[in-house]
This record gives structure tokens, C-alpha cells and sequence, in this order.
């Protein structure tokens, strides 16, 4: 008489276990996940993009709807929480600044003023209205706000020249800084006390 055997178990090689543990956690074969929660991430490659990790964190922010393109290899330098505007074949913009009646001012205004950045350079241009308290010749001053702060140390770091339209021609204005208040003086002769334009241009370095 025959003695039964058992039945045997069926043998699986690991490589067949872990295609089955595979297929079971992930059945699909481009899985979309919604809000995933990824803790840590360290990767530092993605699609051939080599991302290099900050030591503490950072955040790069593209606007709904736009794209950011790089044709070429570039370092972008600029002071911390300056803010650059690139259009038109340049990097500039405009400001209107505040005005400071020093001496002999009766009263002033600005017009929209130009300024561009080139690194830690700033070149601003500019046309104001003066009326002098008085002529023959005085001594007249008014200050001229900067579109980007500058810790002014010295005269020479903020230099200029200007024009103010007289009615016995044009009266040359001296642009240097202040290096109480970080902005720009602009100094001349008052000759009369009408109220003419003064065109003005100026370059400082941001320190």
C-alpha cells in the first residue's frame, strides 16, 4: 500500500516576490499623487537638473502662468532684497523722489525721475522745479532722495552735474552726497527768484 505524501509548497524566488510586492504597492504604472507629504527631500538631480542644496533653505517663485527660460550660463548679483526690472534691452526703471528744501528754496516739485542699475552702480537722471526765496546772486540748495539706499561715506561717492534755466541763461548746478542723510545735494547761485526747471543727472555706488 502507497503511503500519501504531502503536498508541496510552491517555491517563489525573490526576485518574483518583489515584483509582486511592487505590483501590489504601486499598480499603476504612472501613479499621480495629490498634496503628497515628502519630508526631507535630498535629492540633487531631477530630469538631468542638478540642483545644489542651500545650507539652511531657499525659495525660487515663478508667477501663475509664466515660464522661465535660460538660453545661456549666468550669475545673477545683486544686493539682498533688491529688486531688478529687466525690459526694453536694459535694467532699469523710474522713481519720483522726495524732495529737501535746504536753502534758499521757496518751494520745489519732481517729475518722474530715471534710474538704472549696473552692479553696485546707479545712474539717475532727472528734471525738478525750483523757485528760490531770493536771488542776486544766493547760495541755493535742495536735496534729492535716491531711488536705491546708499550708505553715502564720502562726497565723492555720489557726483553729478546739472543745469537750472535762468532768465540770464543757464545756471550751473555742483551734485555731490550727503553723507548725513544718504541722498543727493544739489548746489547753485540762485541769480532770481522765478521758478524755472532744473535738469540734473548723477551716479553713485551702493554701499
Amino acid at each position: 500500500m502507497s503511503v500519501p505524501q504531502p503536498p508541496r509548497v510552491a517555491e517563489v524566488r525573490f526576485d518574483d516576490w518583489l515584483l509582486l510586492f511592487w505590483k501590489a504597492v504601486a499598480p499603476l504604472d504612472s501613479p499621480v499623487f495629490v498634496t503628497p507629504t515628502l519630508g526631507v527631500a535630498t535629492a540633487t538631480t531631477i530630469n538631468k537638473v542638478t540642483i545644489t542644496a542651500p545650507a539652511s533653505g531657499s525659495t525660487l517663485t515663478i508667477a501663475d502662468g509664466k515660464t522661465l527660460t535660460v538660453s545661456n550660463t549666468v550669475t545673477v548679483t545683486a544686493m539682498d532684497g533688491a529688486t531688478l526690472t529687466v525690459g526694453g534691452g536694459g535694467a532699469g526703471t523710474t522713481y519720483t523722489p522726495s524732495l529737501t528744501n535746504v536753502t534758499n528754496v521757496n518751494s520745489s516739485s519732481s517729475a518722474t525721475c530715471h534710474y538704472i542699475r549696473l552692479g553696485n552702480q546707479v545712474m539717475v537722471s532727472g528734471l525738478i522745479t525750483v523757485d528760490p526765496t531770493a536771488g542776486a546772486p544766493t547760495l541755493t540748495e535742495i536735496d534729492v532722495s535716491l531711488p536705491i539706499a546708499s550708505n553715502l561715506a564720502a562726497l565723492a561717492d555720489l557726483v553729478g552735474t546739472g543745469n537750472r534755466e535762468a532768465t540770464s541763461g543757464w545756471e550751473q548746478v555742483q551734485i555731490v552726497g550727503d553723507t548725513t542723510n544718504d541722498r543727493a545735494r544739489l548746489v547753485f547761485l540762485a541769480t532770481d527768484t522765478n521758478l524755472q526747471k532744473l535738469a540734473f543727472n548723477f551716479m553713485y555706488t551702493i554701499i
